[in-house]
């Protein structure tokens, strides 16, 4: 029983590992994914920037 405790676990450890690798490769991939989602342009942002910057503008006149 003792020989056998040790290799069930080991075969636990192993799994867990495994698991573990699983979860930091796919946080990862959802960290690059959401890095790459953020490097694509909001065209209504800039919209907004400009139309901020003309209304200041058009203020100080």
């Amino acid at each position: 029983m003792g020989r056998e405790g040790r290799r069930r676990r080991g075969r636990l450890i192993l799994w867990l590992l495994l698991l573990n690798l699983l979860a930091l490769a796919a946080g990862l991939a959802w960290e690059h994914w959401q890095g790459l989602s953020a490097a694509v342009p909001n065209i209504n942002a800039d919209k907004i920037l400009l139309l901020s910057a003309q209304e200041g503008h058009s203020k100080e006149q």
